[in-house]
């Protein structure tokens, strides 16, 4: 069967009119059609044809452009080629430009009020610094994404999470077809799984399932070499807050790589220590996520007369990091720089 569409025929601009080249695209067109209640169950395949061709939605994607994929929703339909994304999270930005998606494909990103300059990570991918911002994520400017004509809106949702579900909605409220990718950082199989996510959104599986690889690899042999030292020392991840009070952060990396230490679980993430319970970090390496300034975060802690009490500081293993890195970073370029720490500190 021809299933090619003279252009004359539709009313709207005129499209590609080439030949399907497969049974299995023709079979998307005709499913993608049919859930969209066009086809009637007496209408043929040229009938189908002829919609695939003429149909478009108010986004100027053509019906046959569309594809049914599982994200952390359900089921959704989002381009099959998308040319013009926004992505709304800085670690599925950083995930999406290493599964090799080029970036003038990428029409904005919620960079906060520092840019991309702000990111430990995006500042490292130069092919980052020209995608717009389009403000601070959770403040969503409908209005910005609406006028840089997105075909895709990507996110990172946490399923049961209040505010990741009021920031679906409102990013859904701008008519463009929004995916919400898994939002992965509890353990080293959930920032896998957000790789994956990623590469359904962007349509680049197998690049995902090789960067998955790639981390892995890089993992293993990091493991590998720690353990031939010996037995690991114990570890702790600190973030600082205010009035002395710091935060004992769950770190997948710290777990996969089987460092023991006081560590939130994955349940609680967090686990807040006051000043006077700044006692019980016994570790023998503590790990502590600053901003640029370290000298406010070193300050802070050293007013604490419990702080120079402990194992790590007393042994001249206290280590600061860099807090956007270790605190939030979760994409595979985050944890390729936070290995590069690993190795420097226990080398």
């Amino acid at each position: 069967m021809d299933r090619t569409v003279p252009n004359s025929i539709c009313l709207a601009p005129a499209v590609d009119n080439t030949a399907l080249d497969t049974e299995e695209q023709w079979k998307r067109i005709v499913d993608a059609l049919t859930r969209r209640g066009f086809l009637g169950a007496g209408l043929g395949a040229a009938a189908a044809t002829l919609l695939a061709a003429c149909s478009s939605d108010e986004n100027g994607l053509e019906s046959g452009g569309l594809v049914t994929v599982q994200d952390e929703t359900g089921s959704v339909e989002i381009p099959s080629d998308p040319q013009r994304m926004v992505i709304a999270h800085v670690s599925a930005m950083a995930t999406v430009l290493d599964l090799g998606v080029p970036p003038e494909k990428i029409v904005g990103g919620f960079f906060g009020l520092e840019g991309v300059s702000g990111d430990a990570v995006l500042r490292t991918m130069p092919e980052a610094a020209n995608i717009p911002n389009l403000g601070t994520a959770g403040t969503w400017n409908k209005e910005a994404i609406i006028g840089v004509s997105p075909d895709l809106i990507v996110m990172l949702l946490t399923a049961g999470n209040a505010y990741a579900a009021k920031s679906y909605d409102e990013l859904s409220a701008t008519g463009v077809p929004v995916f919400a990718g898994f939002n992965g950082f509890l353990t080293w199989d959930e920032m896998k799984k957000l790789v994956t996510s990623m590469g359904v959104a962007v349509r680049r599986e197998d690049a995902a399932a090789e960067l998955n690889a790639r981390t892995e690899d890089r993992l293993l042999t990091i493991k590998d070499r720690l353990s031939a030292l010996g037995s690991l020392p114990s570890v702790t991840l600190l973030r600082t807050g205010e009035n002395g009070v710091v935060y004992n952060q769950v770190d997948a990396l710290l777990d996969a790589l089987g460092f023991p230490g006081e560590r939130a679980t994955s349940e609680e993430f967090t686990r807040t220590l006051t000043a006077e319970q700044l006692d019980q970090v016994t570790s023998d390496v503590i790990i502590v996520g600053a901003f640029q300034d370290q000298q406010d975060v070193r300050a802070q802690l050293a007013m604490n007369p419990l702080w120079e009490r402990l194992p790590a500081v007393r042994s001249g293993n206290v280590h600061y990091v860099d807090d956007s890195l270790w605190g939030s970073g979760y994409s595979p370029r985050a944890t390729e720089l936070r290995l590069d720490d690993i190795e420097r500190i226990f080398s």
